[in-house]
């Protein structure tokens, strides 16, 4: 009867983990530079009303950032139910959705 129930948790997370999160975002006009493993350039981002700029890790799939320009993004995030049942939240894939601005 337990394993039956975590069945049941199972899959009702792993349903839950499909959903789609729309999120409108500011990407700012330059990449900045950081060194983690190795050297690399970062996105800044602004999400919902937020006043400072975030570094910005993951890839925008469908975006081309050009320098030089401030843009107004609204953005996919989605999650798998294998990366949220296993709390591995590092790579969630996020799709462009709309460009809403784009001006130097």
């Amino acid at each position: 009867m337990k394993s039956l129930k975590m069945l049941v948790l199972f899959f009702s997370v792993a349903s839950m983990a499909l959903a789609q999160e729309t999120i409108k975002m500011q990407v700012k006009e330059s990449k900045v530079h950081c060194t983690g493993v190795g050297p690399m350039e970062y996105l800044q981002v602004k999400t919902g009303k937020e006043k400072e700029w975030t570094y910005f890790y993951e890839n925008i799939e469908g975006f081309d950032f050009e320098s030089g320009y401030r843009y107004k993004l609204k953005v996919e995030k989605k999650a798998n139910a294998k990366e949220t049942c296993l709390l591995m939240l590092r790579h969630i894939p996020i799709n462009l959705k709309k460009w809403l601005v784009k001006r130097k």
